[in-house]
């Protein structure tokens, strides 16, 4: 089993970093995972690993812009 994959989908945003990575791109589409962290005052491993079970969820999806990841919510 995977990263995440034992989380149900409607947990998903119950943890606080998640809930506050996940509102910050609800705000502000196509944000940058460096902008995240300094934003949330975040490590690089909590935010990979947080960004990650929200983008298997299908909450969010990413795209490369350049050599960087930009992070949008989808339109579940």
């Amino acid at each position: 089993m995977s990263i995440g994959t034992r989380i149900p989908k409607e947990r998903v945003l119950d943890n606080f970093v998640r809930g506050s990575l996940y509102g910050f791109i609800s705000q502000k589409p196509g944000a940058y995972f460096n902008e995240m962290k300094q934003s949330l005052n975040l490590q690089n491993g909590a935010i990979a690993y947080h960004l990650h079970i929200l983008e298997r969820h299908g909450m969010i999806k990413s795209e490369m812009d350049g050599y960087f990841k930009r992070y949008h919510k989808t339109l579940t």
